[in-house]
């Protein structure tokens, strides 16, 4: 079995597996009307929220560090007709010459920064690009008891995505591992192609995210300089507990 952990590799389906998730997007947008100024979406992707928020009137740049995620948001943009800046760029380099008002990191971006370096190089190249009183506002998941139950061995059904171009299903299945001591879980996407009830093609997507505690966040944040003004645990905004699903952080420069 070979794993990939680029996510170039799996750029071209992203849509098919994501596209019904919808549940952030007002909460980002709600979030981006109240910026005149420019915004910045960090982990962009395919555009899943910039499109959104740029079809509400946003000024928004997005970046990525997949190519191919950013080559599929072009294609888009040309299509709908938008005006939107992205880049192909590591968030813990940005280089744009510009400050924003208001940072967004949507659907557990930040945790691709896979130890506490890593986290704080990003953060402090973000803080960089921020105008004074500007608003960072991500989401992570929140490590509750319930993941780490989770059975390794058994891969468990994401989504069946249905081709009526190519005739054919795609089942999505998904297993993750979890490492205690450096606090990541791999996570890797079983996609089996299947034509007329047979298996034709199984290709295998490995992905990495670090998870963090509330206080370990708390201490980060603040060591960068940054005020806490917000923490919720989900996007319906109710307070967060130790039992939520998310933990979603609104910070001030």
């Amino acid at each position: 079995m070979e794993l990939n952990n680029d996510y170039d590799t799996w750029a071209e389906i992203y849509d098919q597996i994501y596209s019904d998730l919808t549940v952030d997007v007002d909460f980002y947008k709600r979030l981006a009307s109240h910026s005149k100024d420019k915004i910045l979406e960090i982990g962009c992707g395919t555009g899943r929220i910039t499109i959104p928020l740029a079809q509400a009137g946003s000024k928004i740049t997005g970046i990525d560090l997949s190519k191919n995620m950013i080559s599929i948001l072009r294609n888009k943009i040309k299509e709908f007709d938008l005006n939107i800046s992205c880049y192909e760029m590591d968030m813990k380099y940005l280089s744009l010459n510009e400050q924003f008002a208001l940072i967004i990191i949507p659907f557990n971006g930040f945790q691709s920064m896979l130890d506490i370096t890593e986290q704080y190089k990003s953060l402090t190249s973000i803080y960089k690009h921020m105008s004074s009183g500007g608003i960072l506002a991500l989401d992570m998941f929140n490590a509750t008891t319930d993941m780490f139950d989770q059975d390794k061995k058994i891969w468990y059904q994401v989504k069946e995505i249905f081709d009526s171009n190519n005739n054919k299903n795609m089942l999505i299945n998904h297993s993750s591992k979890y490492n205690l001591n450096n606090q990541t879980i791999c996570t890797t996407l079983m996609m089996e192609e299947i034509i007329s009830n047979k298996i034709t093609k199984t290709t295998y997507n490995d992905f990495i995210l670090r998870f963090t505690n509330r206080y370990e966040s708390e201490y980060l944040f603040r060591n960068v300089g940054f005020t806490i003004e917000n923490l919720y645990g989900n996007f319906a905004l109710d307070s967060f507990n130790e039992t939520s699903e998310k933990m979603i952080w609104i910070l001030r420069k």
